[in-house]
């Protein structure tokens, strides 16, 4: 058989969003106020979740409101700003120490999430 031969997998499906199709699927997302928290792995950084909140924000779906740096000593540095109007906002954490426990890396987290309420709440009044 002549031609061409094209190989696909069932189970990836490959989508090129062009300018035309991002603005179609930004009316398709759901508008909230509920933030989508953006955690590195072991050994990771903020460039492991760069990509996926750039595609984000890209496509019209989220929009970048926090950057959180944890220090190995626990102490907390915020980068941005939380505007009431933001829809589907997204907060990264990244730890300075990213070989730290499990049980560190949970403590920090619920700091984090405790500190970034109280913090959007702050920057509401």
């Amino acid at each position: 058989m002549k031609g061409k031969i094209i190989l696909m997998k069932r189970w990836r499906t490959v989508i090129q969003l062009t300018p035309r199709s991002a603005r179609i699927l930004k009316n398709q997302y759901d508008q909230s106020k509920t933030a989508t928290v953006f955690l590195h792995g072991y050994n990771g950084g903020a460039y492991s979740t760069n990509y996926l909140i750039r595609k984000a924000e890209k496509a019209g779906a989220a929009q970048k409101a926090l950057v959180v740096h944890v220090y190995k000593n626990g102490v907390m540095a915020f980068k941005g700003y939380w505007q009431k109007s933001i829809k589907n906002p997204m907060v990264q954490v990244v730890f300075q120490d990213n070989h730290a426990s499990q049980k560190a890396q949970i403590y920090w987290l619920h700091q984090v999430l405790v500190q970034t309420k109280s913090e959007v709440w702050r920057q509401s009044l």
